[in-house]
């Protein structure tokens, strides 16, 4: 998410962007395919076959889009990854989807979501376990089916406290589902007091409305939860020049724990994602793309992941309840 100079204001479209894109296949990668359990071998993806499990398909735009094969029911491979919302370097400002594979920080280029007839500029983002993202772009959440790149309205619409916020969904025994799609109010600009209270909540995705849970003093953050229904966000801190990753109770909003992260300082763009065992957090600086620290709570470890910043800025990040909540093999 920019928290930082209130992006969902928006930069311009470029015009023709859609046609460009529409030329450019999507980006060579190579990533792990997780497989059961999370764990595989290593596949090749690329815009225009397909290789192993990884498709290269187009979306009812004409987009290319490398989603991973649909399957019926819970946790299909692709909850198996974390997503990522991002804009590339340079002057365009539609997001597009990577998905990242934790073992080895490689991202694979998903495509650009096309909802309403035309790109979106995403602010956060959150997947569930039928491998659908749901993404918001202010005033409304878009769902896309990571398979397909189909874009359909979910017919949310903001409103105070909740207009604007950092998503996820984590495990809760007592939804329908099994999971509840979480939000943590965000503030624009953001104020200079250090713990302004922020509204945390839940979108019922079936009626597509919001109940606040309560309030936390916090700044603004990001979230990520867990298969094991821990809620995680990744705030960032105006009086301090780190960040901290703060542990939410779901159920009242209290804070459970406020870890700060020395070394790791959010710039413009920020986002985090908890997958096996550990917290990844995506953070860029106004010069550089974005880099990627992991933080094992088990140990308290820092560490960044190889590869140094990528040519891109994260905006959201998104992980399924159906990930792994355990270090793989």
């Amino acid at each position: 998410m920019n928290r930082a100079n209130g992006q969902s204001a928006g930069r311009l479209f470029l015009a023709g962007a859609l046609l460009v894109l529409a030329a450019a296949g999507c980006a060579k990668a190579t990533e792990s395919n997780p497989g059961s359990g999370g764990t595989g071998s290593t596949s090749t993806s690329t815009g225009s076959s397909s290789t192993g499990l990884f498709t290269a398909t187009s979306t009812g735009s004409g987009l290319p889009w490398d989603g991973l094969p649909w399957t019926p029911g819970d946790c299909p491979m692709a909850t198996q990854f974390i997503y990522v919302v991002a804009l590339d370097n340079g002057p365009a400002a539609e997001s597009t989807l990577y998905r990242y594979w934790p073992p080895t920080g490689v991202y694979t280029k998903v495509g650009m979501p096309v909802c309403a007839g035309g790109p979106i500029q995403a602010l956060s983002m959150g997947i569930d376990r039928h491998a659908i993202a749901w993404i918001e772009s202010p005033p409304k959440i878009y769902r896309v089916d990571l398979s397909s790149g189909e874009c359909t309205d979910s017919g949310f619409m903001g409103t105070t406290p909740l207009a604007e916020f950092g998503m996820a969904f984590t495990a809760d025994k007592s939804a329908p589902d099994h999971e509840r799609l979480f939000l943590a109010e965000g503030i624009w600009p953001d104020p200079s007091e250090p713990s302004p209270m922020r509204a945390l909540g839940w979108l019922d995705t079936a009626t597509i409305t919001t109940h606040v849970v309560g309030m936390a003093p916090m700044a603004n953050t990001d979230l990520s939860g867990t298969g094991d229904g821990r809620l995680f966000a990744f705030e960032k801190a105006k009086t301090q020049s780190w960040s901290n990753l703060l542990e939410l109770d779901p159920q009242t909003a209290a804070i459970l724990s406020k870890t700060p992260l020395p070394g790791v300082s959010i710039g413009n763009d920020w986002a985090v994602a908890a997958w096996g065992g550990a917290v990844y957090l995506f953070t860029d600086s106004a010069t550089t793309g974005t880099a990627v620290a992991r933080y094992t709570p088990s140990t308290g470890k820092v560490d960044w992941m190889p590869g140094g910043p990528a040519d891109f800025h994260v905006f959201g990040a998104g992980v399924s309840t159906c990930a792994p909540i355990t270090p793989p093999n």
